[in-house]
């Protein structure tokens, strides 16, 4: 099974959030922080070296468009 990763740069432009807000979606001391968003894979020995599934990114993106129709029909 092949997978997509996505480097931040390209996920900042496939959800359209900067990668600040991305930091804060994943820091679990942030007001922002989200603990359904996509986890970041190491990508080699340096911690500094980070992606996403592609397709974790897609099942959350299909959950807030869930979540935001649900309460947008209960309005």
């Amino acid at each position: 099974m092949a997978h997509t990763i996505l480097r931040k740069n390209e996920l900042t432009n496939k959800i359209k959030i900067s990668r600040s807000h991305i930091e804060n979606r994943l820091n679990p001391k942030s007001p922002y922080y989200d603990p359904t968003f996509p986890r970041p894979i190491k990508l080699g020995n340096g911690a500094r070296s980070v992606g996403f599934l592609e397709s974790d990114v897609d099942r959350w993106i299909e959950q807030q468009i869930r979540l935001s129709h649900a309460s947008s029909n209960q309005e």
